[in-house]
Parts: C-alpha cells; sequence; structure tokens
C-alpha cells in the first residue's frame, strides 16, 4: 500500500530527487479547485508520478488553462489513455465525478485516490480502474501503469465492462429533489431536538468520525 500518510498529509511536505524515465504513455489530470487537497496533497502525488511519467496537468493545479465541463476538456481527455482521478479527500465512498466522467465521457482508465479499493470494486465497474493502494510506491505505480499502456491486452481488460453496461450520471438539477428532501430531513430533526431535548452526545474527533467524509 503507498504510504500517503508519511508522504502526502505532511504539512511541511518537501520533494526528492527521482529519475525520469523514457516512456510511452499518455496520462491527463484535470482540476479545478483545492491542489493540495482537503486533507492530502494531491498535487505534489501528480507532480511525484510525472517525473516517472509523462502528465498533461490541466486547470487550476496545472499549466494548461482547461476546463473539464467543457466539450474541449472531452475530446483532449479522450485521447489519453489515463486520467488522474485524484479527490480531494479520502473519505470513505467518496467516489465524485472525478471518476465516472472518467469512464463515461472521456472513455479513460482513471488512476484513482480517494475511497478503498474495496469501495471502488463495489460501486464501480470490474477492472475500470487503477487503484494507487495496490502498490508500495510512487515508481511501482508508475512502473504498472507504463505496462498496461504498452499491452494492448492489458490495455483493453480495463474496457471489458462496456460489454455488459454503461455508466450515467445523474445532473445537478435531478438530484436536485434528493438535496431539498435531506434538507428538510435535518430541519425536522432539529425540531424535534428542540422540543424534546436528548442527552445524547457526539464526539466531532471520536472514531465514529474519522476515516468518513
Amino acid at each position: 500500500m503507498l504510504s500517503y500518510d508519511a508522504r502526502y498529509f505532511a504539512p511541511n511536505y518537501s520533494k526528492t530527487a527521482l529519475s525520469r524515465k523514457e516512456v510511452v504513455v499518455s496520462v491527463a489530470w484535470i482540476s479545478s479547485r483545492h491542489c493540495e487537497g482537503l486533507g492530502w496533497d494531491r498535487t505534489n502525488f501528480a507532480l511525484d508520478l510525472k517525473q516517472y511519467i509523462p502528465i498533461d496537468m490541466y486547470g487550476k493545479c496545472g499549466s494548461r488553462s482547461l476546463s473539464r465541463n467543457s466539450a474541449t476538456a472531452t475530446r483532449v481527455i479522450q485521447k489519453c489513455k489515463f486520467h488522474l482521478s485524484l479527490e480531494n479527500s479520502c473519505c470513505s465512498e467518496y467516489l465524485s465525478e472525478k471518476f465516472w466522467n472518467t469512464l463515461q465521457k472521456w472513455k479513460s482508465v482513471p488512476i484513482v485516490v480517494g475511497g478503498t479499493k474495496e469501495e471502488y470494486e463495489r460501486l464501480a465497474p470490474p477492472n475500470s480502474f487503477i487503484h494507487a493502494d495496490d502498490f508500495p510506491s510512487i515508481e511501482a505505480l508508475a512502473k504498472y501503469i507504463q505496462t498496461v499502456a504498452e499491452s494492448e491486452k492489458f490495455f483493453n481488460e480495463c474496457f471489458k465492462w462496456h460489454k455488459e453496461g454503461s455508466v450515467h450520471q445523474k445532473s445537478f438539477h435531478s438530484r436536485h429533489p434528493v438535496f431539498k428532501e435531506g434538507a428538510c430531513k435535518v430541519v425536522q430533526k432539529l425540531h424535534q431536538l428542540c422540543n424534546s431535548p436528548s442527552e445524547d452526545s457526539f464526539d466531532p474527533y471520536g472514531h465514529k468520525w474519522f476515516g468518513s467524509c
């Protein structure tokens, strides 16, 4: 398992020199905000990986301007074999549009950091992603990406799920009723607590909080 705690969660992270290898592989990362992430330093993760394999970095955290919701982004990312789907927080079951867009719109193989591998396996199409936790180091992850990129057999394995089904995302407007219903339930619960005070308490730093969003 890649040690994020030691290298990317540290507040005073400093890079060490890594050897660059000549490889033929296309990886992209498009970001809009939270370059350092909310709980880990995903930009330095991408920069370290970039020292082993070429990565085109777009958006706020990269050197090239590109809006991830644009038609141009779709055309650009579709030309890449892989996309870094790096969540800004490593939370339980947190698989955002960064991951689903890669499968649905960009037709690339997502390289993921976020939820656990078991959560991705439960929620995502089979063999559709590469999880960084499977590798002991950045170099090992880069070597595996290179191996998949250079092998037609391995690369095509990542797309076999297309024969069984497809990925569909709900638009924000279609999800709005769910958000609205959830907000109403929170207000109702607050009214109940005000009318019937409870002695129960919740420790925001307790075990029920850590490990999830």
